[in-house]
């Protein structure tokens, strides 16, 4: 029974030291001579038992520790959706631009000094009487001791044609004497008209 049992000790100890790799192998033949090796040397070559003792051979075990590394999980983010908000566009009304109606004052009369309204009442006197150039109607007006800016004033205030009133000085003299063309022309420079109002009222007339 005993013998039984060690053989197949033996037996499983053979199936374990195939299985393991080569090197394990060779390890294990190195520790089963240095196991013999020590057996022999401490028995000194006398053995009080006829029976040899086999020792088995070391099974070494190489336990390889597999490593599960756990698959990698790739989070995926969904980005919603951007949504983009129609912008309200507001229509302003158009700005009715009302016209102010723009007043215009006419312009103060000025005030006369009681001297300018004499001149000007005397200016207005003498041409409806008669017919005068500007000149002459002013120095008639000094005449009467007016000031020489009152009896401008006076007859600058009737806004006179004197042209028209060249034309009825020539008339005048006409009525009363014979003239010659420039001999009318010259008589109404004497009264003061100018050239051109003087030859405007002597072409007026037909002269």
């Amino acid at each position: 029974m005993v013998i039984e049992k060690i053989g197949q000790w033996i037996g499983l100890a053979w199936r374990r030291f195939r299985r393991l790799p080569t090197w394990a192998q060779v390890l294990s033949w190195v520790g089963l001579i240095l196991v013999l090796a020590s057996i022999s040397s401490v028995g000194g070559g006398d053995s009080k038992s006829s029976e040899k003792t086999v020792a088995a051979p070391i099974a070494t075990t190489s336990t390889t520790s597999t490593t599960s590394v756990a698959p990698t999980t790739t989070s995926t983010t969904s980005v919603a959706p951007t949504t983009t908000k129609p912008v309200a566009t507001t229509t302003l009304a158009p700005t009715t631009t009302q016209s102010v109606p723009v007043t215009t004052q006419a312009p103060a009369e000025p005030t006369l000094t009681a001297s300018q309204q004499q001149a000007v009442r005397s200016a207005q006197s003498y041409l409806k009487s008669s017919s005068f150039s500007r000149q002459g109607l002013i120095g008639q007006l000094v005449y009467e001791k007016y000031t020489l800016a009152d009896a401008t004033f006076g007859v600058d205030a009737q806004n006179a044609d004197w042209n028209a009133q060249a034309a009825k000085t020539a008339a005048a003299y006409l009525k009363s004497s014979s003239f010659s063309r420039q001999g009318l022309i010259d008589q109404l420079v004497y009264e003061k008209y100018t050239l051109a109002q003087a030859t405007f009222g002597v072409d007026a007339v037909g002269l």
